[in-house]
């Protein structure tokens, strides 16, 4: 998710993310922008990607997909456009599974 301003998105992602630790789960969390460290929720662990330009972006796909990867990812979830196109990128290298909610 792209956190630059803490947007309904951003909190939306927060409190998904605090829902699955209650309910015994783990959730990654992937973000870029300045209010990125907000998104992390208690029990979800946060990865700061910079995601701005086609360099960076290619960069952050590679990160994502070691990441998805070591830590057998099984669902992607992406909440803006460009967070959408970084993650379907993924989920197709990995066979990690794909949704997206626009907000």
């Amino acid at each position: 998710i792209n956190a630059d301003n803490f947007t309904t998105a951003a909190r939306s992602v927060r409190d998904v993310a605090g829902a699955i630790a209650v309910a015994g789960g783990r959730s990654l969390v992937a973000a870029s922008g300045a209010a990125a460290a907000r998104v992390r929720a208690p029990g979800s662990d946060l990865t700061v990607l910079d995601t701005n330009g086609g360099r960076a972006k290619r960069r952050a796909i590679s990160l994502l997909t070691e990441l998805v990867q070591a830590e057998g990812v099984d669902v992607i979830h992406a909440h803006d456009p460009s967070s959408a196109e970084i993650g379907e990128t993924v989920a197709k290298a990995t066979g990690a599974k794909f949704i997206t909610t626009f907000h």
